[in-house]
Formats: structure tokens, C-alpha cells, sequence
């Protein structure tokens, strides 16, 4: 089952009821985050560093997290010269070339792929006398297919409060440590985790 929100004047907690059961977190204040300023990128030998700039004069976020999507045009390599043939139901009944002459429909060539952030961004500026931060998002290696038409970087920037901050951090310690500890393990194994 899904956790429900509930908002409190500017707060919230999450409850989730599972097995007949009922489990609440805290009251916690809703977060309000500023603006990202701008989003950089720099062009290095490797390929391209994607960063986030951001500020808050009043001098309160200090925690941040980000996620991305990056989204990106790809030519197909096979260009469709079949269709489905329907009945007057919309059932298929069959498959047919598109055109007469059997030639392939170059009108289908465009397409568009989607990734996310697979790691945890997250950001400090506790240790600084203004909440002023520059970090580093994403990285596009040199070569790939995301840069040869088109590319767009979507990025989300989230205010934590220091307990969720801290939080992610540790779990993102942990799971670092326990992907390195499967890798290195001698039986092979794929884990995948988002935090």
C-alpha cells in the first residue's frame, strides 16, 4: 500500500498501514527550497561536467538534494517498412508492407530516450558562511550517443532538513559499501539500488 501524506499547518508525516497495521513518522515541517540560479557545463577530454548553482540569502537550506533527467534524441538505425493490418473491429488481422513498393517510412527515424540520476547528489554548505553551492550533477562521456542531435538536463533541488540529510548520506555510505562488498564477493551478482 502506498503512505498517504497528511498536512498539517506546514507540516506532515507519513502513515502507512501494512498487514493491519498502522506506522507514522513524525511531524515534519514542509520544506520550502529555493530556486536553482543556473546549470552549468564545461566540455573536458573526457566529456561533459554538468553542475548546479544555487543559493539562499536568508541563510537557510544548508542541505540540498538533486535528481535529474536527461532526455535526448537518437536517429533509429532500422527504419519500419511493415504495419499491422486491422479489421473494421480494430483487431490485427495480419501484417502488410506500409507502401505499395515495399520501401521503408523515413518519417519514423526521430526518436527520444530518458535516463535518471542512479546515484544519490547531495550537498553541504554547514560548514560555510553563506548558503552559496556549485556541485557537480552529471557527467556525459565523450562519444555518446546523448550529444549527436539534441540533449536536455532536467534538474530537481530539494531543501533538507539536517536529519534527512544525514539520513541519505548514511544510507548512501551503506550502500556504496554493500555494492562494493557484492563486487567483490566470488559468487557474480547484479545489484541495483536508489536512494
Amino acid at each position: 500500500m502506498l503512505p498517504t501524506f497528511r498536512l498539517i499547518q506546514k507540516k506532515y508525516r507519513i502513515a502507512i498501514r501494512a498487514k493491519g497495521k498502522q506506522y507514522e513518522s513524525a511531524y515534519t515541517i514542509v520544506q520550502q527550497t529555493p530556486d536553482i540560479d543556473s546549470i552549468s557545463w564545461q566540455q573536458g577530454s573526457n566529456g561533459i561536467d554538468f553542475s548546479v548553482h544555487t543559493h539562499d540569502e536568508s541563510n537557510a537550506s544548508r542541505y540540498y538534494q538533486w535528481m535529474f533527467e536527461d532526455t535526448w534524441e537518437t536517429q533509429s538505425r532500422y527504419l519500419p517498412t511493415l504495419q499491422y493490418l486491422y479489421d473494421g473491429q480494430n483487431r490485427i488481422t495480419g501484417v502488410g508492407y506500409k507502401f505499395a513498393d515495399e520501401r521503408a517510412d523515413t518519417t519514423m527515424r526521430r526518436c527520444w530516450a530518458t535516463g535518471r540520476s542512479r546515484t544519490t547528489l547531495l550537498g553541504s554548505t554547514e560548514k560555510l558562511t553563506k548558503d552559496v553551492i556549485s556541485a557537480p550533477v552529471h557527467f556525459v562521456q565523450a562519444g555518446s550517443e546523448k550529444m549527436q542531435v539534441v540533449y536536455s538536463l532536467l534538474v530537481k533541488q530539494y531543501k533538507l532538513s539536517r536529519e534527512a540529510y544525514n539520513f541519505r548520506q548514511m544510507m548512501k555510505k551503506t550502500l556504496s559499501n554493500l555494492v562494493l562488498f557484492l563486487t567483490r564477493s566470488r559468487h557474480f551478482c547484479v545489484v541495483t539500488f536508489a536512494v
